[in-house]
């Protein structure tokens, strides 16, 4: 497999693009998915001058975490369109596709989007194929 390595300067360029296209949204929440969003949210969150908060949503590596607990918090909080979850990518679009089932209306970003064409994800600044991507804080 093809390995990809992400330049910070590639994500910084990233943020600012999914910055610009959140700003003029009614987003009240920025939710980071552990782990990897974890990066993407905060840098986000500082761009919006939005708060973030983080989600520990597992579906990889033998499904051992889904925080039930956190999402009954955040919809009795917010309203599903008032949320921006953040990951780093989209692959398979498990994680997304569950977390939807509690916010049907959120908004979905991610730096990479590997299945665009499933509309999951509302926002990825960047595309790539089958290649393995190693992320700047990795």
């Amino acid at each position: 497999m093809v390995k990809v390595e992400l330049k910070w300067k590639k994500f910084d360029q990233a943020i600012e693009d999914i910055r610009h296209h959140y700003q003029s949204k009614s987003i009240k929440m920025i939710i980071g998915i552990s782990r990897g969003g974890l990066v993407p949210a905060v840098s986000l969150s500082h761009k919006l001058s939005i708060p973030m908060d983080s989600l520990v949503w597992q579906t990889r590596d033998g499904d051992t975490g889904r925080d039930i607990q956190k999402l009954e918090q955040l919809s009795n909080k917010y309203r599903s369109k008032e949320i921006l979850f953040v990951d780093d990518i989209c692959d398979s679009g498990k994680t997304i596709r569950e977390i939807q089932n509690w916010f049907p209306d959120a908004s979905f970003a991610t730096l990479i989007d590997k299945i665009p064409e499933e509309g999951l994800v509302e926002y990825a600044p960047l595309r790539f194929g089958d290649e393995w991507i190693i992320f700047p804080w990795e």
